[in-house]
């Protein structure tokens, strides 16, 4: 069992699990509330599966906190539920204990989270939510796109052997029949190091494309690449899938929208806040 800290404002026989969302960039959008979260907390967890955290958010907590997260692999929660485990041992202590589990973004952004979350509940502990911002909703607002006209958030995975899906694409397409626009997040795999690039992502979707026999997605369809939403760098690029595939949006994360058509105040608002790769 991971050693407990003893923190006096919290009634010893209370067991919970708090979610905190980091938010984006470089630990700015770790919010005051995620910092009391985790100073209340006896032991903090983080995961890297779904999104990266920045080394500074990293730096921000220790500075900020005093302690460092344990970082879970994703086995460590999907299937042995170590936070739970946790919970479980100090109970049949009849002891409390606090647990914060910590992910980039919003923490019930990915279905992983919110099955911990229910997990918890149904063994009767207390949960808590700290929310924080999410790329779901930055990458539309950098895009200058409108919120309201967005369609389902599609994921291109890294292709493996036997699996390569083209239930992206073809998301990406019932959006498009519907005049909705497309979010487009894209694998990582942060133990291995690999972050998927816009150019990998648009490579992967007009395989897709090519698999299933549509001319929906081609390179002439126009898309909006997006790197590290939320960080003083950020980069946000408009052109044809072709024109984009030959861009370098350096270093992750990266993300793709698919627009729709656009209204006359998108199409100002997405020539005032992106920059074309051909200029």
């Amino acid at each position: 069992m991971a050693q407990l800290v003893n923190m006096s404002d919290i009634d010893k026989k209370i067991c919970r699990l708090i979610l905190i969302g980091a938010g984006l960039g470089t630990g700015r959008y770790l919010t005051l509330e995620a910092i009391k979260a985790m100073k209340e907390s006896d032991v903090i967890y983080a995961e890297e599966y779904t999104a990266s955290l920045h080394p500074n958010t990293i730096k921000q907590i220790e500075r900020q906190v005093g302690r460092k997260p344990q970082f879970l692999s994703r086995h460590s929660v999907e299937d042995v539920e170590l936070p739970l485990k946790v919970l479980d041992e100090a109970a049949e202590a009849q002891m409390g204990a606090t647990v914060a589990f910590l992910t980039s973004g919003d923490a019930l952004s990915a279905t992983t989270h919110i099955h911990l979350l229910v997990a918890a509940k149904e063994k009767g502990y207390q949960t808590k939510m700290v929310f924080g911002v999410s790329i779901l909703s930055a990458a539309v607002s950098a895009s200058g796109l409108s919120h309201y006209k967005f369609g389902r958030t599609v994921t291109i995975p890294f292709p493996e052997p036997n699996f390569e899906p083209t239930s992206p694409i073809e998301g990406l397409i019932k959006n498009k029949d519907a005049d909705l626009h497309t979010l487009v997040l894209l694998d990582i795999k942060a133990e291995q190091h690999r972050f998927m690039t816009v150019n990998q992502g648009l490579e992967q979707m007009l395989a897709m494309a090519d698999k299933i026999g549509t001319d929906a997605f081609s390179t002439d369809t126009f898309a909006i690449g997006l790197a590290r939403i939320g960080d003083d760098g950020q980069t946000v690029v408009t052109g044809t899938v072709g024109e984009l595939l030959s861009y370098d949006f350096g270093a992750p994360m990266h993300c793709i929208i698919v627009p729709a058509s656009m209204s006359v105040v998108e199409e100002e608002s997405v020539e005032l806040l992106t920059k074309r790769a051909n200029k």
